[in-house]
């Protein structure tokens, strides 16, 4: 039954059932679909109003060329990283007074118990302050005025200040230490 149909679909299509020499094809202004199936044309393109919070969007410039450095010019020094208050102590304590070894220990359990090495640390009963935990009164010794020694929240001048100090009260650092522990025992915060 489907290949009956085909000649008769040939006829409506090309008009005869000979084959010709030549098929030529009609011109097809319109696309041709099925029965019962409807073609949609394409719509003509509108332009939308644009909405208030839209922006007309613009293109970034460019970024300018890099360029290469030349090859005579030698590469930058690595920055190096600022020391943090232990290490300016462990310094400073060895350019003052050669004190090293286990003169540091002492100094560096000293000030640990004392403050944390926090330039910032601030006791709340009494005016002690900084790395070093000098009273108000300590700033002020005599024996501290040449040396310049005000008080500051600058841990470098905390230090060398703190440093001043025990030199010229406890010869040491190991000297300070044995002092706050005959007085202080393990309480921390304890003023030497």
């Amino acid at each position: 039954m489907k290949f009956a149909l085909l000649p008769l679909i040939f006829i409506l299509v090309f008009g005869t059932t000979s084959k010709p020499s030549s098929i030529t094809t009609p011109e097809i202004h319109e696309p041709i679909a099925p029965i019962g199936v409807e073609i949609l044309k394409p719509l003509e393109p509108i332009e939308l109003p644009k909405l208030p919070f839209e922006k007309e969007i613009k293109p970034l410039p460019l970024p300018k060329p890099v360029e290469k450095p030349s090859q005579n010019i030698a590469p930058p020094e690595p920055v190096k990283p600022a020391e943090t208050p232990r290490q300016i102590g462990q310094r400073l304590a060895a350019e003052m007074y050669g004190w090293t070894d286990y003169q540091w220990v002492a100094l560096e359990d000293l000030w640990t118990k004392e403050s944390g090495w926090r330039p910032d640390a601030q006791n709340p009963y009494s005016t002690a302050y900084g790395i070093a935990q000098f009273l108000d009164s300590t700033w002020g010794l005599p024996g501290m005025k040449p040396y310049n020694c005000v008080k500051t929240s600058n841990a470098s001048e905390q230090i060398r200040c703190g440093l001043i100090y025990i030199k010229l009260v406890y010869h040491t650092p190991a000297g300070a230490l044995n002092f706050w522990h005959s007085k202080c025992g393990t309480h921390q915060g304890c003023h030497y």
